[in-house]
């Protein structure tokens, strides 16, 4: 049987996305008739039973990044951290006698690159950002950004194919990574629905599946809760129009619960505030996407 690897650092955690995106793809492939891993950081997280968990345990502790130098430290870290699973990986990798295919769902820029030619041509991967610069970032993260173009390039130079999200991305990529790199990349379609799809029976279905008042109107925020989210303007917002209720879908990440609540009692909108205290599957997301009147982007501007 045909073998196929997914790296995944973060695909058994609690945060992130990369558990959703594993998971669809393992599916697949196991549709497609391949053997599949999954390889990434031993977390709670677990596949269908079809699925080879590989689970690595991280060789430091989290550190904080609230400071410039415990940002630095942290990055300092997160490389080293990275090094030392893309290690593992190889350990793992070449106990197979005929090689596996290998998605790169997540990685660390330039510790892939430095072993990425041990996998030239067979290997696929994911890119979730294509800002290699200072646009839309801070500055220590633009340099990193900046620094990492390189290593990018050569990862993606040896890819079979490397993807990115949709075609706005895809643009933007390859004018990064030059045109020498163009018939390399591809973009995945967007999987949520398109607004001027959205008829007016599918909101009320989707509202009354939810349990939510057919006479209000919603806002959607989707995906993990983080520090890097800003949760405080949405809040002043609502307490000055009380048409508007919040739907919040995602599990808790470094930022938790009980930090909303908190906040909703501040303003006084506890009653308004609905959290579903899960990952979101791809089944469900049509569901809440539906239900919604605005879908509202978080992430503070640096992001």
């Amino acid at each position: 049987m045909k073998k196929i690897i997914i790296y995944s650092p973060g695909a058994f955690q609690l945060f992130g996305h990369s558990y959703d995106y594993t998971k669809g793809l393992s599916e697949s492939f196991h549709e497609l008739g391949y053997e599949v891993y999954v390889f990434g950081i031993d977390g709670p997280l677990k596949f269908n039973d079809f699925v080879n968990e590989i689970k690595i345990i991280k060789s430091i502790n989290p550190v904080e990044k609230i400071t410039l130098f415990q940002k630095i430290k942290w990055g300092f870290h997160r490389i080293k951290d990275s090094t030392y699973f893309i290690k593992k990986f190889l350990n793992f990798y070449f106990t197979f006698e005929e090689k596996p295919l290998i998605i790169f769902e997540t990685f660390e820029y330039f510790s892939l690159s430095m072993v990425i030619k041990k996998f030239s041509d067979n290997y696929f991967c994911i890119f979730h950002d294509t800002n290699f610069n200072f646009q839309q970032t801070s500055l220590l993260a633009g340099l990193y950004k900046r620094l990492a173009r390189i290593s990018s390039n050569k990862i993606v130079k040896y890819s079979k194919k490397s993807f990115v999200h949709g075609n706005e991305m895809k643009l933007n990529f390859i004018d990064q990574m030059g045109k020498s790199c163009k018939d390399k990349i591809m973009d995945i379609p967007y999987g949520a629905p398109l607004p001027f799809k959205v008829e007016k029976d599918d909101m009320l279905n989707s509202k009354s599946l939810l349990g939510l008042k057919m006479n209000k109107n919603y806002l959607l925020s989707f995906g993990t809760l983080r520090s890097d989210k800003e949760f405080i303007p949405i809040m002043e917002a609502l307490e000055k129009d009380t048409n508007w209720e919040w739907l919040i879908a995602g599990p808790e990440g470094d930022y938790t619960y009980n930090q909303i609540k908190v906040l909703a009692k501040k303003y006084k909108l506890e009653d308004r505030i609905i959290m579903h205290h899960k990952f979101i599957e791809n089944k469900d997301q049509k569901l809440f996407f539906t239900a919604s009147d605005l879908v509202i982007n978080l992430y503070k501007p640096y992001i």
